[in-house]
């Protein structure tokens, strides 16, 4: 069960995750080109093409960016990147999505030109590359994708249904509910601390947390609050499974 619960999870992110990166695309390139004529994008991009003709070919350059750049998001970076640095987190995505964009764009561009323009293999050229076209495109999916890295950290580093209420403004309006709360104390802490030291023992306590935090998902968990080396979990109280979970969990 909980493995299913994580692999639904896991899709659920991803398809919101496509579904940010195709509304953003579009309503970026929208506002770009809305007023532009045909002359004027000649002018500027340098290419004859109609303007419903540069929203197509973007909107399937887009739909494939966003298809592999979330599931590297979702999927691929947490396995991977294992830093404690925020920021570091985020340069290190930002590297490899370049990479990914360079190699999409690549295939795409060379598909395009074999496919849709019926030209010779042999003469095509990475000229592409500095075309203006390319570089909006270059520039909008940097954008979309640091937005985009920010807030699944936050997500992830906040807990699974914190940003959701937060945006809700969940917190901002008190209710009672039934929860289930399990209390984890770390045994013999203080004798600990004094044998090792307070730098280690804060170590310790940042692994013993990541730690938990890996397992939350897995159990349909949330944290309530951290409090020194204790850690408060919470279940809804809204069905028996949560009970049983409860106990798996310890």
């Amino acid at each position: 069960m909980t493995k299913k619960y994580k692999r639904i999870y896991k899709l659920k992110e991803w398809f919101l995750t496509v579904l940010i990166w195709l509304i953003s695309f579009q309503i970026l390139l929208f506002v770009k080109l809305y007023d532009f004529s045909p002359d004027q994008i000649k002018l500027l991009y340098g290419i004859n093409y109609s303007k419903v003709l540069i929203l197509e070919i973007t909107s399937v350059y887009s739909f494939f960016l966003a298809i592999t750049s979330s599931y590297f998001q979702v999927f691929i970076y947490p396995s991977i990147i294992k830093t404690q640095s925020f920021f570091k987190e985020i340069a290190i995505r930002m590297v490899i999505f370049l990479i990914v964009f360079f190699l999409i764009i690549t295939l795409l561009s060379l598909a395009y030109y074999v496919l849709f323009l019926k030209q010779e293999l042999q003469n095509f050229s990475f000229d592409f590359w500095i075309q203006k076209p390319i570089i909006t495109l270059l520039i909008l999916t940097i954008f979309i994708g640091t937005i985009t890295d920010f807030f699944l950290l936050l997500h992830k580093n906040l807990g699974a249904n914190y940003m959701t209420n937060l945006f809700l403004g969940t917190y901002k309006k008190p209710r009672e509910e039934n929860r289930i709360f399990l209390f984890l104390d770390l045994a013999s802490s203080t004798t600990i601390a004094e044998d090792i030291g307070h730098l280690k023992f804060s170590k310790l306590l940042q692994d013993c947390f990541k730690i938990l935090s890996s397992l939350l998902l897995d159990y349909e968990a949330e944290v309530y609050q951290y409090v020194g080396d204790e850690a408060v979990v919470t279940w809804k109280n809204n069905n028996s499974l949560n009970n049983v979970q409860c106990v798996n969990f310890f």
